[in-house]
């Protein structure tokens, strides 16, 4: 079992009577030699605005392009969410800015828009399904007309060809703070098994739901085999005050180059 004690600087975590100790200060103050890593989160890509699009969730597929063009053409380098972990711990040295590509919820809109771009780039990628949701709508969200298709256990198999991680994004997309423990757990645990079982491989990754955590959650979350989870405040990984709360960049609808490009270089 796992408890944890809070302080003003410190968390500490003990497994099985050993104590892992975490620290207040930042990932790169542990290891400074890790470039800075931005890990960017993306949700739908499409390829028109309509009226009813939640534009906050959408990246218009052209954009979604010039974006890949850009980490390109700029020497970026583009790794999954296991690379970008081994170097935060320091096992392994990365040579440069580096990005990791996030997608959250597992719409179809990966697999027909987003993976043949990633593939032309040969660039890595993590995709957070909800498996709970796979081969249905996102019922979750609440305008009928902006439920995308989620992705199915043989379509989600299949990425695993293409340099894509699949991590957890729970079975319901509920808000986890607004669970019990128990409730959490099963949120937490039951789709990291699941998906584990139709990928044949290690689900070693969360995304929070509507970025909801509380320390109830990170308490919970350590006892059921992850090794990192990610949230959605904006921020370079290397700042992030433990390995279950590294930060993403949202990209959305609204940016261009420019804005894309300020992202990548702010804290």
């Amino acid at each position: 079992m796992i408890a944890m004690v809070f302080g003003n600087k410190s968390r500490k975590y003990y497994h099985d009577h050993k104590l892992i100790f975490i620290g207040l200060l930042n990932l790169k103050s542990a290891n400074n030699t890790t470039p800075e890593i931005s890990v960017l989160l993306y949700h739908q890509i499409g390829e028109t605005v309509y009226s009813h699009s939640n534009l906050d969730c959408l990246c218009l597929v052209g954009n979604f392009y010039e974006q890949m063009k850009y980490l390109k053409n700029n020497n970026y380098r583009v790794i999954g969410l296991n690379e970008a972990l081994s170097s935060l711990h320091g096992h392994n040295t990365l040579d440069g800015p580096t990005v990791v590509l996030t997608f959250d919820d597992g719409d179809i809109s990966f697999l027909e828009l987003a993976l043949p771009i990633l593939q032309e780039f040969k660039f890595h990628s993590v995709v957070f399904a909800v498996s709970g949701f796979l081969g249905q709508h996102a019922h979750w969200i609440k305008e009928p007309k902006n439920r995308m298709r989620i992705m199915s256990a043989v379509q989600l198999q299949s990425l695993a060809m293409h340099l894509v991680e699949i991590g957890s994004h729970s079975v319901t997309h509920s808000k986890l703070t607004q669970l019990n423990e128990k409730e959490i757990r099963q949120e937490l645990y039951n789709s990291k098994s699941y998906l584990e079982d139709i990928i044949g491989n290690e689900v070693a990754s969360f995304a929070y739901p509507h970025g909801c955590y509380n320390d109830t959650v990170l308490k919970t979350i350590m006892t059921v085999g992850y090794r990192c989870a990610v949230t959605c405040k904006p921020d370079q990984a290397n700042n992030a005050p433990s390995f279950f709360e590294i930060p993403r960049k949202y990209i959305t609808y609204q940016d261009n180059i420019e804005a894309f490009s300020k992202k990548l270089s702010s804290n």
